[in-house]
């Protein structure tokens, strides 16, 4: 945005071989004030018995102590017989060890009970995180000398730059642990023998084939309840986030310039209009976390958003340069840039991107 005429004498003779036309060509490296992301999360609220584990139990095979009916332990079984073990009484049964006989009674162990708890907690940290952003990219300006006094001028321009930007964060806001607590239930029943002398173990009966007699329904249970086993789960998320944005500003403006020998000044202001495409990206998984630190995906989310938003403006700026011939000159030059903000949400997560910033670069201006 820079004007070009040489100081001294023959300025107004060089003058009159141009129209007042220039065309510039350079490089802008913009700064933008702020990226701010506030992050959400899934996790939060998801459930799943994956993550908070499921309440079961396990019947003991011994089954209940009324009545004849089947039942298995550790060290044998007890079970009905052809005869529907009429009078209480059945020959299909088995034990494996004498030590199971105890005078006129026979005990029998099982330990197949299991009651399965389980203790969840989580905990969500509010996260949000926050990045100034650089980028550069090419500028063409347009203009043309509305006024000149000697070694001043007065232009009219048109700038037009574009920059792109893109930005990626990662983060865990939420993390679980689940405690998995195993009870094993130990049954003792206890038989009559009935006078019967048990054959030597291992023995082994049939439901159809008669053989010796035991009671078929326990005289005695003991009950003990024991800790079997604890687990620890361990979980946590992890985000992904990104914006990518490209950026094309529109500045028409007015500026003064003033020459000394080959030294250029030129200051100016006007507004903007940045034209903004933009594209939000949000993945996040939930993980179980083993002993090695390795994760296994449980879940996983993603959501995207993108648009094309027109955001007003103003700037200032201002550029020092030297005249390398009539036509010719070079310049850099420094901008302060005042613009609406753009917010918008992705998934769980929203942002803000301030588009204010100060940016510099350098020009090429060939005058016509």
């Amino acid at each position: 945005m820079n004007t070009f005429i040489l100081g001294g004498e023959d300025a107004d003779d060089k003058q009159s071989n141009l129209s007042g036309l220039k065309f510039s060509i350079g490089y802008i490296s913009r700064s933008f004030h702020d990226l701010r992301f506030s992050t959400g999360s899934y996790s939060q609220d998801f459930s799943s018995s994956e993550l908070t584990g499921e309440p079961f139990s396990i019947a003991s095979s011994a089954g209940s102590i009324a009545g004849s009916i089947d039942r298995n332990y550790d060290d044998g079984f007890v079970k009905i017989d052809a005869t529907d073990s009429f009078g209480e009484v059945t020959w299909n049964w088995a034990y494996e060890e004498s030590l199971q006989v105890d005078g006129n009674f026979i005990r029998f162990t099982d330990s197949s009970g299991r009651d399965v708890a389980h203790d969840y907690s989580d905990s969500f940290d509010q996260y949000q995180w926050s990045d100034d952003l650089k980028s550069g990219g090419p500028l063409f300006q347009v203009s043309y000398n509305l006024e000149a006094w000697n070694s001043f001028e007065v232009e009219a321009s048109m700038e037009f730059s574009f920059v792109n930007v893109n930005r990626a964060n990662n983060a865990s806001t939420f993390r679980a642990q689940r405690i998995s607590k195993t009870t094993q239930t130990i049954i003792q029943d206890t038989y009559g023998l009935g006078g019967t002398v048990p054959p030597d173990p291992p023995h082994e009966g049939t439901f159809a084939d008669p053989g010796p007699l035991i009671n078929s329904i326990p005289e005695d249970r003991s009950v003990v309840v024991q800790d079997f086993s604890t687990e620890t789960f361990n979980f946590a998320n992890n985000i992904q986030e990104s914006l990518d944005f490209s950026l094309v500003t529109l500045s028409p403006g007015i500026s003064a310039s003033i020459s000394r020998e080959k030294f250029l000044f030129n200051f100016g202001l006007g507004i903007s209009l940045n034209v903004i495409s933009w594209e939000a990206d949000f993945r996040e998984s939930l993980d179980t976390l083993n002993d090695g630190m390795k994760s296994q995906e449980i879940n996983s989310w993603q959501s995207a958003s993108s648009g094309n938003d027109v955001l007003f403006g103003a700037f200032l700026h201002a550029a020092t340069g030297m005249q390398i011939s009539e036509a010719l000159s070079l310049s850099v030059f420094v901008r302060r840039d005042w613009a609406s903000d753009l917010s918008a949400t992705v998934g769980p997560s929203n942002f803000n991107l301030k588009l204010s910033g100060t940016s510099g670069g350098f020009r090429a201006t060939y005058s016509f």
